[in-house]
């Protein structure tokens, strides 16, 4: 929380329910979506093989730094967390 009250932070979470209330949380507090939003999340959904996909649990969440994003979680119905998305994160910091 120091940080947030010091610099401008973007945050990336999981794309899953609990991963969007832990990131509304932290972007009550300041901070800005980075890569966290509708198209990343399909994106990232369209990178995950078939087989190697898990669905979501836990209550749906909105979304409001990106309204299309709840909309597209529920529908696709799989959940993507961080690790699988890193290699786009790290090229974004290049």
């Amino acid at each position: 929380m120091t940080l947030l009250a010091r610099t401008v932070v973007l945050y990336h979470g999981d794309f899953d329910w609990p991963g969007i209330v832990i990131a509304r949380r932290i972007f009550d507090r300041g901070a800005r979506p980075w890569q966290f939003g509708c198209r990343d999340y399909i994106d990232a959904v369209d990178r995950l093989p078939a087989d190697n996909r898990l669905g979501l649990s836990g209550r749906a969440q909105t979304t409001l730094w990106d309204e299309g994003l709840s909309a597209a979680v529920t529908a696709a119905d799989v959940a993507v967390h961080e690790e699988l998305t890193v290699d786009v994160l790290l090229s974004d910091l290049r």
